[in-house]
């Protein structure tokens, strides 16, 4: 039998197999019925996004290299008729990482930081995740720091919306995939708590 640290990778391969399965219903909902929308043309992102983007794609250490693949995914809220101020990054980004969709992950990098003492400054991590740039005081790119995976997440709290994307590297269509899932469950979830001001 494999040490246990050996059996990690692909624990997490198969904690994230099955919550894709798992959020298929999920998905569908928030597809038809959910202020989520995806951004369907990188032009049409934050500029910050399509310099992450590119940055991240010129990495690629070979030409055979697989292309990165990338999604931004954007929820409107309406902080007036809320009552509450609109969303700050630091906000939004603890209120990602220490969602309920998020806490298969926490469990498998073994996360120690306290998400209510993230102040998403650059080289700052939670998990396996570290903030590897800001820009500006509304969006951050966190990047995952692990062998098996190369991917990054893109946060975007704006006056009225709020976004989040992600970017992965090595072309992984398992980690595409279950990243299209998983996004949309954490921006809802993150968004539906302003309610809960």
């Amino acid at each position: 039998m494999p040490p246990p640290l050996l059996l990690l990778p692909r624990l997490r391969r198969a904690g994230l197999a099955s919550l894709g399965t798992g959020a298929l219903a999920a998905a569908a909902y928030f597809e038809y019925a959910s202020p989520v929308r995806a951004i369907a043309a990188l032009e049409d992102t934050p500029d910050s996004f399509q310099v992450a983007v590119r940055d991240l794609g010129a990495e690629r250490k070979q030409a055979s290299a697989p292309v990165p693949t990338w999604a931004l995914y954007s929820r409107s809220v309406d902080y007036a008729t809320l009552g509450v101020a609109p969303s700050d990054l630091v906000r939004f980004t603890r209120r990602v990482f220490g969602s309920k969709w998020y806490a298969p992950e926490r469990f498998l990098s073994q996360t120690r930081e306290d998400v209510k003492a993230l102040q998403v400054a650059e080289n700052e991590t939670f998990g396996n995740m570290k903030c590897v740039k800001r820009f500006g005081s509304n969006e951050a790119l966190w990047r995952y720091e692990h062998p098996d995976f190369n991917f990054a997440l893109f946060f975007g709290a704006y006056a009225s919306s709020l976004c989040l994307g992600f970017v992965e590297m090595k072309g992984d269509p398992a980690e595409d995939r279950g990243s299209r899932v998983l996004l949309p469950l954490l921006l809802e979830d993150a968004s539906r708590k302003e309610k809960k001001e």
